[in-house]
């Protein structure tokens, strides 16, 4: 009888180890999984805000550009939009043509902006501010 309340007790503290470690187990997998969701969640909030406020520059910027009817390239030039005397190239198709820099005339481009400009002065490149491909 006595050997039979020693395996009892073996089994007990063997079953007592199993759940020490598959409790510290489950606790380093919720820690972990824990820490992994918590630097992708500071990850997307950091990106959310940067595109927010990339998107809001570019809206100033276009807002800019409407509003006073000029780019200025690096060196500082003023690239009208709107001049019709300017030959321009679309960034897309590469349509040659007269008028503003921000639409293509091209039936067949279908590019809504172009989204680079070259400046008529020095040919540097200009973002317009507007996306459209």
């Amino acid at each position: 009888m006595s050997s039979h309340k020693k395996q009892g007790h073996r089994s007990h503290s063997k079953s007592l180890i199993g759940r020490i470690v598959h409790g510290a187990l489950f606790i380093a997998t919720f820690a972990y999984r824990a820490l992994v969701l918590g630097v992708e969640g500071v990850f997307w909030l950091v990106h959310g805000l940067w595109s927010l406020g990339s998107l809001g520059r570019q809206a100033y910027h276009a807002a800019h550009v409407a509003r006073t009817g000029v780019l200025r390239c690096p060196d500082g030039h003023v690239i009208p939009v709107s001049a019709g005397s300017i030959v321009h190239a679309c960034s897309a198709c590469g349509f040659r043509y007269r008028g503003s820099p921000l639409r293509c005339p091209n039936s067949e481009c279908e590019a809504p902006v172009a989204s680079v400009v070259s400046c008529p002065t020095c040919s540097l490149s200009v973002q317009s501010g507007l996306r459209g491909h």
